[in-house]
Protein backbone atom coordinates (compact mmCIF):
# COMPACT_ATOMS: atom_id res chain seq x y z
CA UNK A 1 0.00 0.00 0.00
CA UNK A 2 2.75 2.52 1.31
CA UNK A 3 5.01 1.62 -2.11
CA UNK A 4 1.74 2.16 -4.05
CA UNK A 5 1.23 5.69 -2.95
CA UNK A 6 4.82 6.88 -3.20
CA UNK A 7 4.83 5.86 -6.90
CA UNK A 8 1.29 7.82 -7.04
CA UNK A 9 2.97 10.69 -5.78
CA UNK A 10 6.00 10.87 -7.81
CA UNK A 11 6.69 14.00 -9.94
CA UNK A 12 4.69 13.71 -13.17
CA UNK A 13 7.28 13.46 -16.25
CA UNK A 14 10.34 12.12 -14.06
CA UNK A 15 12.11 9.45 -15.65
CA UNK A 16 13.29 5.96 -13.94
CA UNK A 17 16.53 5.09 -15.44
CA UNK A 18 20.36 3.44 -14.64
CA UNK A 19 22.50 5.61 -16.31
CA UNK A 20 26.04 4.08 -17.35
CA UNK A 21 28.77 6.65 -17.45
CA UNK A 22 32.58 5.20 -18.26
CA UNK A 23 35.90 6.55 -18.54
CA UNK A 24 37.41 7.46 -22.18
CA UNK A 25 36.25 10.75 -23.29
CA UNK A 26 34.47 10.56 -20.26
CA UNK A 27 36.73 10.41 -17.41
CA UNK A 28 40.08 9.03 -16.64
CA UNK A 29 41.71 6.02 -15.07
CA UNK A 30 44.94 4.67 -14.27
CA UNK A 31 46.90 2.58 -11.68
CA UNK A 32 50.18 3.62 -10.61
CA UNK A 33 53.21 0.63 -9.87
CA UNK A 34 55.14 0.94 -6.34
CA UNK A 35 58.09 -1.01 -7.53
CA UNK A 36 58.49 1.40 -10.39
CA UNK A 37 57.56 4.67 -8.50
CA UNK A 38 58.44 6.94 -11.42
CA UNK A 39 56.34 5.32 -14.28
CA UNK A 40 53.66 6.45 -15.96
CA UNK A 41 50.57 3.83 -16.46
CA UNK A 42 47.54 6.31 -17.85
CA UNK A 43 47.66 4.66 -21.61
CA UNK A 44 47.48 1.16 -20.32
CA UNK A 45 44.54 -1.55 -20.37
CA UNK A 46 44.85 -2.70 -17.18
CA UNK A 47 44.45 -1.80 -13.74
CA UNK A 48 45.72 -3.54 -10.31
CA UNK A 49 44.47 -3.18 -6.67
CA UNK A 50 46.93 -5.20 -3.88
CA UNK A 51 49.34 -4.83 -1.46
CA UNK A 52 52.89 -6.38 -0.78
CA UNK A 53 53.06 -6.92 2.62
CA UNK A 54 57.08 -6.38 2.12
CA UNK A 55 55.86 -2.68 0.60
CA UNK A 56 57.58 -3.63 -2.82
CA UNK A 57 55.13 -4.08 -5.14
CA UNK A 58 51.48 -2.45 -4.35
CA UNK A 59 49.57 -1.24 -7.26
CA UNK A 60 46.58 1.45 -6.38
CA UNK A 61 43.59 2.21 -8.90
CA UNK A 62 42.26 5.61 -9.43
CA UNK A 63 38.96 6.21 -11.36
CA UNK A 64 37.14 9.60 -12.39
CA UNK A 65 34.15 9.83 -14.61
CA UNK A 66 32.87 13.34 -15.87
CA UNK A 67 29.20 14.15 -14.99
CA UNK A 68 27.02 15.49 -17.54
CA UNK A 69 25.58 18.37 -16.16
CA UNK A 70 21.92 17.11 -16.89
CA UNK A 71 22.75 14.21 -14.98
CA UNK A 72 19.61 14.35 -12.53
CA UNK A 73 16.59 16.63 -13.68
CA UNK A 74 14.72 19.13 -11.68
CA UNK A 75 12.15 16.42 -10.61
CA UNK A 76 14.32 13.68 -10.03
CA UNK A 77 16.90 11.97 -7.75
CA UNK A 78 19.59 9.66 -7.67
CA UNK A 79 18.77 6.40 -5.44
CA UNK A 80 21.72 4.84 -5.84
CA UNK A 81 25.28 4.91 -7.53
CA UNK A 82 27.48 2.23 -7.89
CA UNK A 83 31.36 1.83 -9.52
CA UNK A 84 31.95 -1.56 -11.67
CA UNK A 85 35.29 -2.60 -12.44
CA UNK A 86 35.51 -6.06 -14.20
CA UNK A 87 37.99 -8.38 -12.64
CA UNK A 88 39.68 -10.31 -15.40
CA UNK A 89 42.62 -11.46 -15.09
CA UNK A 90 45.51 -11.89 -12.22
CA UNK A 91 49.19 -13.02 -12.60
CA UNK A 92 51.37 -15.10 -10.74
CA UNK A 93 54.56 -13.21 -11.47
CA UNK A 94 54.59 -12.49 -6.95
CA UNK A 95 54.25 -16.09 -6.63
CA UNK A 96 50.71 -17.88 -6.59
CA UNK A 97 47.99 -15.46 -4.25
CA UNK A 98 44.34 -17.44 -5.49
CA UNK A 99 44.51 -18.37 -1.99
CA UNK A 100 43.72 -15.51 -0.44
CA UNK A 101 40.57 -13.63 -0.70
CA UNK A 102 41.01 -10.15 -1.80
CA UNK A 103 39.21 -7.13 -0.53
CA UNK A 104 37.59 -3.55 -3.13
CA UNK A 105 38.29 -0.48 -0.89
CA UNK A 106 36.53 2.26 -2.52
CA UNK A 107 38.05 6.01 -1.32
CA UNK A 108 36.95 9.27 -1.81
CA UNK A 109 39.73 10.54 -3.76
CA UNK A 110 40.70 14.22 -2.50
CA UNK A 111 42.18 16.32 -4.73
CA UNK A 112 42.90 16.49 -8.57
CA UNK A 113 44.76 14.25 -10.44
CA UNK A 114 45.48 13.05 -14.13
CA UNK A 115 46.14 9.78 -15.94
CA UNK A 116 50.24 10.78 -15.81
CA UNK A 117 50.58 10.45 -12.20
CA UNK A 118 53.16 8.30 -10.76
CA UNK A 119 53.26 5.98 -7.75
CA UNK A 120 55.22 8.96 -6.02
CA UNK A 121 52.18 11.84 -7.54
CA UNK A 122 49.35 9.61 -5.84
CA UNK A 123 46.68 11.88 -5.04
CA UNK A 124 45.69 11.87 -1.30
CA UNK A 125 42.29 9.95 -0.56
CA UNK A 126 39.78 9.60 2.23
CA UNK A 127 38.53 6.49 4.25
CA UNK A 128 36.25 3.68 2.56
CA UNK A 129 32.98 4.58 1.43
CA UNK A 130 32.38 1.09 1.10
CA UNK A 131 33.98 -2.57 1.26
CA UNK A 132 33.51 -5.25 -0.88
CA UNK A 133 35.56 -8.76 1.13
CA UNK A 134 35.83 -12.18 0.05
CA UNK A 135 36.52 -11.52 -3.44
CA UNK A 136 38.03 -15.29 -4.81
CA UNK A 137 36.48 -15.05 -8.69
CA UNK A 138 36.73 -13.66 -11.47
CA UNK A 139 33.83 -11.15 -12.75
CA UNK A 140 32.28 -7.29 -12.10
CA UNK A 141 32.77 -6.01 -8.86
CA UNK A 142 30.70 -2.85 -7.53
CA UNK A 143 30.80 -0.62 -4.12
CA UNK A 144 28.22 1.61 -3.22
CA UNK A 145 29.41 5.05 -4.00
CA UNK A 146 26.02 7.21 -3.35
CA UNK A 147 26.93 9.40 -1.03
CA UNK A 148 29.59 10.68 -3.24
CA UNK A 149 28.30 10.80 -6.17
CA UNK A 150 24.87 12.79 -4.62
CA UNK A 151 27.37 15.36 -3.44
CA UNK A 152 29.37 15.34 -6.31
CA UNK A 153 25.72 16.40 -8.70
CA UNK A 154 24.79 18.91 -5.69
CA UNK A 155 27.96 20.86 -5.65
CA UNK A 156 28.39 19.83 -2.20
CA UNK A 157 32.41 18.40 -2.50
CA UNK A 158 34.16 18.31 -5.71
CA UNK A 159 34.55 15.32 -7.99
CA UNK A 160 38.14 14.12 -8.14
CA UNK A 161 36.96 9.94 -8.54
CA UNK A 162 37.34 7.14 -6.57
CA UNK A 163 40.57 4.94 -5.26
CA UNK A 164 40.33 1.34 -5.04
CA UNK A 165 42.46 0.03 -2.76
CA UNK A 166 43.53 -3.69 -1.89
CA UNK A 167 44.72 -4.40 1.35
CA UNK A 168 45.49 -8.35 0.73
CA UNK A 169 48.00 -9.86 -1.46
CA UNK A 170 46.05 -10.89 -3.90
CA UNK A 171 46.22 -9.96 -7.23
CA UNK A 172 43.11 -8.13 -8.53
CA UNK A 173 43.05 -7.01 -12.53
CA UNK A 174 40.64 -4.88 -13.60
CA UNK A 175 40.67 -4.04 -17.19
CA UNK A 176 40.78 -0.09 -18.17
CA UNK A 177 39.04 2.02 -20.05
CA UNK A 178 41.58 1.91 -22.82
CA UNK A 179 40.91 -1.83 -23.68
CA UNK A 180 39.26 -1.90 -27.09
CA UNK A 181 36.00 -3.66 -26.55
CA UNK A 182 35.88 -7.24 -29.37
CA UNK A 183 34.15 -10.34 -29.19
CA UNK A 184 35.43 -11.97 -26.69
CA UNK A 185 36.14 -8.53 -24.34
CA UNK A 186 32.71 -6.52 -24.56
CA UNK A 187 32.77 -2.32 -23.88
CA UNK A 188 30.89 -3.81 -20.57
CA UNK A 189 34.56 -4.73 -18.87
CA UNK A 190 35.46 -1.34 -19.47
CA UNK A 191 35.15 0.75 -15.72
CA UNK A 192 31.30 1.93 -15.53
CA UNK A 193 29.69 4.32 -12.99
CA UNK A 194 26.11 3.05 -12.76
CA UNK A 195 23.91 5.54 -11.48
CA UNK A 196 20.31 4.50 -10.90
CA UNK A 197 17.54 8.08 -11.61
CA UNK A 198 14.56 7.87 -9.94
CA UNK A 199 10.98 10.58 -9.61
CA UNK A 200 11.50 12.42 -6.86
CA UNK A 201 8.62 12.89 -4.75
CA UNK A 202 6.35 15.61 -4.42
CA UNK A 203 6.73 17.58 -0.74
CA UNK A 204 3.46 16.89 0.56
CA UNK A 205 2.64 13.51 -1.12
CA UNK A 206 6.56 12.76 0.23
CA UNK A 207 5.24 13.29 4.09
CA UNK A 208 1.63 11.54 3.03
CA UNK A 209 3.65 8.75 2.09
CA UNK A 210 5.79 8.16 4.96
CA UNK A 211 2.66 8.99 7.27
CA UNK A 212 1.16 5.88 5.31
CA UNK A 213 4.04 3.32 5.83
CA UNK A 214 3.91 4.62 9.63
CA UNK A 215 0.25 3.91 9.80
CA UNK A 216 0.41 0.10 8.50
CA UNK A 217 3.97 -0.84 10.72
CA UNK A 218 1.61 0.28 13.41
CA UNK A 219 -1.45 -1.83 12.49
CA UNK A 220 0.86 -4.95 11.81
CA UNK A 221 2.60 -4.54 15.73
CA UNK A 222 -1.35 -4.33 17.03
CA UNK A 223 -2.29 -7.34 14.94
CA UNK A 224 0.93 -9.02 16.17
CA UNK A 225 0.32 -8.30 19.73
CA UNK A 226 -3.21 -8.79 19.76
CA UNK A 227 -2.68 -12.98 18.59
CA UNK A 228 -3.06 -15.34 20.31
Amino acid sequence: MALSFLLLCAAPGARAETIVLRPGPEGIDTAPYQFTPALVRGDRETLYAFTDPDGVHSFETFVRFELPPDLVGPDEEIAEARLVLHYGFDFDVYGDTSHITGSMECREVLESWTENITWTQRPVYGAPVDVVEGIAEFGPIACDVTELVVDWVSGVRPNHGVAVTNPTFRVIGFFSSDVQPTAELPESVRPALEIDVVPAPEPAAGAGALAALLALRALRRRRTEIRP
